[in-house]
């Protein structure tokens, strides 16, 4: 092997995860946060024996942050010099100034890249020279034009890397926009990019894109989290693998509850019983071995399926959701951050959409999106960014990553939700489509 690095995503230094309940049990929430992740980070590059930890920009969430975020960078940088491991970071658009100010109060942290220049740093291993690694900063919270654009034409040669934070094949965008074509041009082995939360590199077997946030900060943030191992080997090939290493997990799961019975007493025990056992069990039975260093698991139910009575099943939701649930499972709680009722009542839509009314219009549509013909999939097609975050209800998703399948599922459970509403204002005659 001739080097072995871990890179690190946004860790945005500062802020606290959303949806916290204060009583986890035996869990403070302050300690499964960005600098809880960081710091399980640095335990894992010291025990592996990293090279280098390289630091994809937005360490710190804001400049108002730099103090608190100071201690935590520092002790995790002071650890990681001591054991002959370099670390080299550069801005993103969140820490425009706040990285540079604390980068001259450590002198052991190497920023790369500042003021918008690229600038190349050797990589090395037991003090021979194994790779060059090209970086990038944001000069200004706001860059228009892609970086790529004075990207050096005559370099050195040999394995090369390359730390940039920006917005991928994303038009328009103020974050220093970039194009995968552009990166690929540049024949470096591999790109490490920070910005977008959600990770993508590694996806299509090229080492090429988001790296991701360290740990979740909101429900849109589900799924696995944490730094990159990267292992270049003596033929000079690149290895990678995720390490699981954020302390705080969210998860999303659906539970199926057409079969559940029409009596509201044994409705709401059995409920409870779905979200306890299938929902928090399931979860954590999926998840298995990735649970990794997890310690807590945020748990977004959506319930779904046609009901009779959904009047007893919002008022049983709305007593668990204020009551909550949670389980210990080994050294990890997980519990239900909130139950999102994709219920719709039994309805005939072919018999309601053989109306001209607004309940039969969007009765037609939502067999369209069902049946996933011509029409289905133009609605679809025709789904914004803006109108996807609302239809999922969590601020910051990146709802980009989103399949047509996942757009769809989004798409049928508002139309029902529409529908439900719409059919209990409805005149008398619609109400035999019930």
């Amino acid at each position: 092997m001739r080097g072995r690095i871990l890179c690190v995503g946004d860790i945005h230094l500062g802020r606290r995860p959303s949806r916290l309940p204060d009583d986890l049990p035996g869990l403070d929430p302050a300690a499964l946060g960005p600098a809880a992740a960081w710091s399980a980070t640095v335990d894992a590059a010291i025990q592996a024996g990293v090279d280098s930890v390289l630091l994809a920009g937005d360490v710190v969430e804001r400049i108002e942050d730099r103090f608190r975020a100071f201690g935590d960078l520092a002790r995790g940088v002071e650890r990681l010099v001591e054991a002959g491991i370099a670390v080299i970071g550069v801005t993103g658009n969140h820490d425009v100034e706040a990285l540079p100010r604390l980068a001259k109060r450590l002198p052991d942290f190497r920023l790369l890249g500042a003021g918008g220049k690229w600038e190349s740093v050797a990589l090395k291993r037991a003090g021979e020279e194994y790779a060059t690694l090209w970086g990038w900063s944001f000069p200004e919270p706001q860059v228009t034009d892609s970086p790529l654009a004075k990207f050096p034409a005559k370099r050195n040669g040999g394995i090369e890397l390359g730390l940039l934070h920006a917005d991928l094949d994303a038009h328009g965008s103020h974050h220093a926009p970039v194009k995968s074509k552009e990166l690929q041009a540049t024949g470096l082995s591999a790109w490490f990019l920070g910005h977008i939360h959600a990770p993508t590199f590694g996806t299509d077997k090229q080492p090429l894109g988001y790296l991701g946030s360290l740990s979740g900060l909101d429900p849109g943030e589900h799924g696995r989290r944490g730094p990159w191992m990267v292992e270049i080997t003596t033929e000079g090939k690149l290895r990678y693998r995720q390490l699981p290493l954020a302390p705080l997990r969210y998860e999303r799961i659906e539970i199926e509850l057409s079969d559940l019975p029409k009596d509201p007493t044994e409705l709401a025990d059995q409920l409870h019983a779905r979200l306890h056992d299938d929902a928090l069990g399931g979860v954590a039975e999926a998840l298995g071995r990735d649970l990794g260093g997890v310690r807590a698991v945020a748990v977004r139910a959506t319930v779904k399926g046609s009901v009779v009575r959904r009047d007893a099943l919002a008022a049983a939701l709305e007593e668990l959701g204020r009551t909550g649930l949670h389980r210990t499972i080994d050294r990890t709680v997980l519990f239900l951050e909130k139950i999102v009722d994709g219920t719709t009542a039994e309805i005939d839509l072919e018999l309601l959409s053989r109306d001209s009314s607004y309940p039969g219009l969007l009765a037609q549509r939502i067999l369209s999106l069902e049946a996933d013909d011509d029409a289905g999939r133009r609605l679809v097609k025709a789904c914004g960014q803006e109108l996807l975050k609302r239809l999922d209800g969590t601020r910051g998703a990146d709802v980009r990553t989103l399949d047509d399948d996942q757009k769809r599922e989004l798409l049928l459970r508002s139309a029902y939700r529409a529908l439900d509403a719409l059919l209990a204002q409805a005149p008398a005659e619609l109400q035999e489509a019930r």
